[in-house]
Formats: C-alpha cells, sequence, structure tokens
C-alpha cells in the first residue's frame, strides 16, 4: 500500500492534464517518493481520448505507479471523483482537478505534515492561491478564518462548532476539490451513502462533511499545497454559476440547521447570488429554483432587483445616486449611463474612496448619502457584491426604501 495516492479526475483537457502528470511524476522523483505516491486517473470518457498520454507519461516515468482507467460513458463528475479515489490503493489520498497544479514543493509538504501527525489526521485543508493564465496571482482563498496551524477533533461538539464558525470560504468545508487530502477508507466506508448525490458536482463535500459529524481529526495547514487556475470560460456561463449555487445550497441544507445554517448560508451560499442568475427570463427553470433559495441576500434580489428589459423604464424620470464606487459601481455606471440616467450623486462607504474622481463625478462620504437622497428625492441604485445585504440593511436602518440593484 502507497502513502498517498494523488487522484485525477479527468475530463477533456489534454494539455492540462498533461502539464499535471508531468509536474507530479517530477515532484515524485524529485523527492524519491517513488514507493510512497501513485497517480490515479479516471477518465469519464473523455472526447480527447486520454489512453496515449497516459501511456507516454508510463514510459517516460517507468518506476511510477500510475493506475489508469477510462469509462465506457460519460458517468459525470461526482461519479468520477469517488471513481478516481477507488482506483487507489493508499493510506491518504488527495484529488486535483486536472487544471490545477501542486505548488513547488506541495506533495513533500503534505507528506511531511500527515507523517508529523503519526498518520492520525482525518482531513487536512490548506490555502491556496488562484491565478489566471499569465500566471499572475488574482487572489489568496484563506478556507479559514486563522493564518496558522490548527486541529479539531470533531467527535466533540464544541470542537466541531468551532471549527464552523471560524470557516471563511466554501474550501474549509470542501467546496474546492483540491484544496483537501483524506484518508481513503473514510470515503471506502460511505461510497454508496450518497448515490442521491451524484449530481451535485459537491460529493465530495457530502462525503468530507459526514466525516466531521462522524468524528475526524480535522488539520488546517497554513502552508499552501495547490494553486487554482481560473476557468474564465467556464465560470462565465449560466449553467456553471447556477450549478454552483444549487450544489452549496443542497450541501448547506443538507448538513445544517438553525444559526450555523444562516451563517453559513450568508458566507457560501450568497457568495454565488448574483444579476446574471436573477436576470434569467420569469419561466426559466433556472430562475424558478433561484427563487426558491432562502438567504438573506437572495430576499435582497427578490425585492430590490430590476432585470433588464424593465431598467429603462424604470429609471426614465428618475434623479439616481449611485451607492458603490468600485468595480460593480463601473459596470452599474456604464449601464446607467447607455439608459441616459440622471445621475446625480456617486458614494462609497469607503473613505479613501471620498473625494476621488470616478467619471467625472467627486466620489461622496456614504454619511452624506440620506442628505442628497431626500434633497434631490432621488433613488439609490446600489452597486455591490459582497457587502450588499450590509449596504442594503444599512439604507433601510434609515428609512431609505427607494432602492435598486442591478448589478
Amino acid at each position: 500500500m502507497k502513502y498517498l495516492s494523488v487522484c485525477i479526475p479527468n475530463y477533456n483537457r489534454l494539455e492540462k492534464l498533461n502539464k499535471l502528470l508531468l509536474t507530479v511524476a517530477d515532484q515524485i522523483l524529485q523527492f524519491s517518493f517513488e514507493d510512497e505516491v501513485e497517480i490515479c486517473v479516471s477518465d469519464d470518457c473523455s472526447i480527447e481520448n486520454p489512453t496515449n498520454l497516459i501511456s507516454k507519461i508510463r514510459i517516460q516515468y517507468p518506476n511510477i505507479d500510475i493506475r489508469y482507467k477510462r469509462n465506457s460513458t460519460n458517468m459525470g463528475m461526482d461519479y468520477n471523483f469517488l471513481n478516481s479515489v477507488l482506483l487507489s490503493d493508499s493510506l491518504y489520498c488527495w484529488i486535483i482537478g486536472n487544471d490545477d497544479l501542486p505548488t513547488k514543493d506541495g506533495i513533500k509538504i503534505a507528506i511531511e505534515n500527515l507523517k508529523n501527525e503519526d498518520n492520525k489526521i482525518d482531513l487536512m485543508v490548506t490555502p491556496f492561491d488562484v491565478l489566471g493564465v499569465d500566471e499572475k496571482i488574482r487572489k489568496i482563498v484563506y478556507p479559514l478564518f486563522i493564518d496558522k496551524e490548527i486541529k479539531f477533533n470533531t467527535k466533540d461538539k464544541e470542537d466541531y462548532n468551532k471549527l464552523l464558525n471560524i470557516v471563511q470560504h466554501n474550501s474549509g468545508l470542501f467546496g474546492f476539490l483540491s484544496n483537501t487530502i483524506f484518508k481513503r477508507k473514510n470515503w471506502i466506508t460511505y461510497q454508496n451513502y450518497f448515490q442521491n448525490k451524484m449530481d451535485t458536482i459537491f460529493i465530495q463535500m457530502y462525503m468530507n462533511i459526514k466525516l466531521l459529524e462522524s468524528g475526524a481529526q480535522y488539520m488546517y495547514l497554513p502552508q499552501k499545497i495547490i494553486k487554482n487556475y481560473a476557468d474564465d470560460v467556464l465560470c462565465a456561463s449560466i449553467k456553471r454559476s447556477s450549478d454552483v449555487l444549487f450544489g452549496l445550497n443542497g450541501v448547506i441544507d443538507y448538513f445544517f440547521d438553525g444559526e450555523i445554517k444562516n451563517k453559513l448560508k450568508r458566507l457560501i451560499v450568497d457568495e454565488h447570488i448574483e444579476g446574471t442568475l436573477w436576470d434569467l427570463p420569469k419561466n426559466n427553470e433556472i430562475k424558478k429554483k433561484i427563487e426558491m433559495i432562502s438567504t438573506a441576500k437572495n430576499e435582497i434580489y427578490r425585492k430590490f432587483f430590476v432585470p433588464t428589459y424593465k431598467r429603462k423604464k424604470f429609471l426614465e424620470n428618475k434623479k439616481i445616486i449611485l451607492f458603490g464606487a468600485g468595480n460593480y459601481g463601473m459596470r452599474a455606471f456604464r449601464e446607467l449611463h447607455s439608459y441616459f440616467a440622471d445621475i446625480v450623486a456617486v458614494v462609497d462607504s469607503d473613505q479613501k474612496k471620498c473625494g476621488e474622481n470616478f467619471e467625472g463625478y467627486q466620489i461622496q462620504n456614504v454619511i452624506n448619502i440620506k442628505k442628497i437622497y431626500e434633497l434631490e428625492n432621488a433613488y439609490i441604485i446600489i452597486a455591490n457584491h459582497k457587502n450588499l445585504e450590509e449596504m442594503v440593511q444599512g439604507l433601510l436602518n434609515q428609512d431609505i426604501d427607494r432602492l435598486a440593484v442591478i448589478t
């Protein structure tokens, strides 16, 4: 039995698969891990058949154990995630999407830290960088509100709740595939438990949160072991956006209730509530499902979102205060400008922006917003995503209710 399996659920993108295989194989050789690490590739009946590529890699790295299986039909992402693990024969598994790459010493860092804990860790989670195709870092994702190594024994209910309360991003609960290493035997135990969740694209969340519920040793390692490459084309698609939203919402609804459920909905689900989804036609099936999601941010969209087909008429004869001078503010400004909207002021809650020029407007402090609102008898267009709920509630607390969201 090997110590670690690098499990790769593959579908097309042979160039990326090749790069990932070479990176992993080179690290195995560099650190003499041939007896400890194997590679397992489960191909989900790709249009771009990787069989020849796998053969070449095997010839190039004859001392590395590379397991490979190609599904006879396309079974879907969740099945392929699970299948990549079932292919393996190791103590630990690390599923890496074919568009991700280990960091320079990622495999070594992972193995050393797991062995330092005497193999008692069931789940290890790490932060990661999100990069563009230009290799520049777009953002760093920190799964927990903490920047040091920490362990939780979730058999202890208090410890489990501590973990849930410091989750900062869905990746803290395994929403990102490639920043988690787990004991294989645990997945084998639950391999048939979530058959009705095999179309959610988040089977790893169901499997690993189930482990937490049952009691597990969870370790947060602040060292990065993986790099995620943003797929702008995929992320921009309505189907992908809605699949992620529904998948995450389903996970939170399945496992949690009460205040922790509300907290995780705000943190994990609301991040994916956005105007492009709410702008779908009313009878669209995706739109119907979105309207059924119960979160604080979704309620704001339900009350205040103005769909594209109504905007021109909605803005006629109204004076507009644009609340938000960031990227969303610029997007909203351009759209308002295309409708020849009467913008009377641009306001932002970031005091550092106040006084700066924004497309010919001097950005004003948010403390002036009610005065302008009353003086101009204006409507406020809120241009924000992350802090939308906070901004709307702050305005409603001031009896400002002529509000609209278009972003």
